[in-house]
């Protein structure tokens, strides 16, 4: 098989609207030739040895993309040598099919495919996060993984990446890596791979988002919203705050809700996070925060948030309280105020009125969430825990 060789090249120089370029293997039989490129393998021109065929050392992952190159580099002599060994015909579908599903004969992404919809089929919202985590993996690597390319320089590249390119919190990142090496550990002991990549892999214990915000602070927040002249961007910010602080809707929730999933005043719908069907009833004075010009039909939205991202909605909280911290001249909203801090609200206030089971009814929480982070008291019923929750809350108004 003289006539079959190849190269490792950067696809003629090509730079990408990233500014990077793809490092790729070129193969060579006769005097035809085909591209292959090497996952992950992204590299900026100025970083691009071309004597070495390797990334220099000025970059920060270039160690990792560099034994990235390495490993398929060797994994495509290995193919050229067992097709000659054995006299076979080598083509260029074939060397395509080695060079990325060779390594432990299985592609990472299809199995991870299978394994979550197997193992998380009643767990909606579990479910939904693995897949949102092998995504974002899937759009690292371009969509090209075996398990035998599957090593803890590319993973540590991922994590860089998820920190530096997708500006992802620490929290996030490692929620991300954490149900990456789930599907790995999974595929060690069906002898997919035959040692655990992420074994020396540190991941940080990350503790919940818990912090509410003050009665106080509630006070304030809901004169604010009917006194101050708002924008409609902000009246409906801050109206789906606190209608959220009277329920305990967290914002993937809010920001679905139409006008058809009100029947009186109760609220039906299925939460984004767990997938469970939820009917709760809804206080009067909530009501107050829903901008009725929203209401084109009942299958408008009831607030009008982004719908990819609650940060838009925080920044107006983060302007609101510092107003309102600056007219008081102290610090009475926190400043770090996001939209999370209504549920915990929620669920402070209604636990200083009734026991863990009826938090745990009106709230959605497990009984055992509500347990370990409050303190149990008198029981009452799911009403009654409302109506004091409502004069407890809303006696500023009176």
């Amino acid at each position: 098989m003289n006539n079959i060789h190849f190269t490792i090249e950067t696809r003629g120089g090509y730079v990408y609207a990233n500014g990077k370029m793809k490092v790729s293997i070129r193969l060579f039989i006769g005097r035809v030739s085909m591209r292959y490129i090497i996952p992950t393998a992204e590299v900026r021109p100025e970083y691009w040895d071309k004597n070495r065929l390797r990334v220099k050392n000025r970059t920060p992952d270039y160690a990792g993309i560099n034994e990235h190159i390495l490993l398929y580099e060797q994994r495509a002599i290995e193919i050229i040598r067992e097709y000659d060994r054995h006299r076979k015909i080598l083509t260029f579908d074939s060397f395509r099919n080695e060079l990325y599903n060779k390594g432990y004969e299985a592609d990472f992404f299809e199995y991870a495919d299978k394994f979550i919809n197997i193992n998380y089929a009643n767990n909606a919202g579990t479910k939904k996060g693995m897949k949102n985590s092998i995504s974002k993996f899937k759009t690292f690597t371009k969509g090209a993984l075996s398990f035998g390319a599957m090593n803890k320089q590319l993973l540590d590249s991922y994590r860089n990446y998820c920190l530096n390119e997708l500006n992802n919190q620490e929290s996030t990142t490692d929620k991300s890596l954490k149900n990456i090496s789930t599907i790995i550990n999974a595929a060690l002991e069906e002898g997919k791979i035959s040692e655990n990549p992420v074994l020396k892999m540190k991941f940080k214990t990350h503790p919940g988002r818990k912090d509410a915000i003050p009665l106080e602070a509630f006070v304030l927040l809901d004169k604010y919203f009917h006194t101050e002249k708002l924008t409609r961007a902000e009246r409906n910010g801050l109206g789906a705050y606190l209608f959220a602080c009277c329920c305990g809707m967290r914002y993937g929730d809010i920001k679905k809700i139409t006008f058809k999933n009100f029947k009186g005043t109760n609220l039906i719908f299925t939460e984004s996070k767990t997938g469970k069907p939820r009917n709760i009833q809804i206080i009067l004075p909530a009501f107050d925060y829903i901008d009725m010009d929203n209401k084109i039909s009942e299958y408008h939205h009831v607030f009008r948030l982004s719908q990819t991202s609650s940060s838009p909605t925080n920044k107006f909280l983060k302007a609101i309280a510092e107003k309102i911290n600056e007219r008081e001249k102290k610090e009475v909203v926190p400043p770090e105020i996001h939209f999370h801090t209504s549920r915990c609200f929620f669920d402070n206030e209604l636990m200083s009125l009734t026991n863990a089971e009826t938090a745990a009814e009106l709230t959605g929480h497990s009984i055992k969430m509500v347990l370990e982070h409050y303190t149990k008291v008198k029981p009452i019923n799911k009403e009654a825990a409302l109506q004091k929750f409502e004069g407890s809350v809303f006696a500023h108004r009176k």
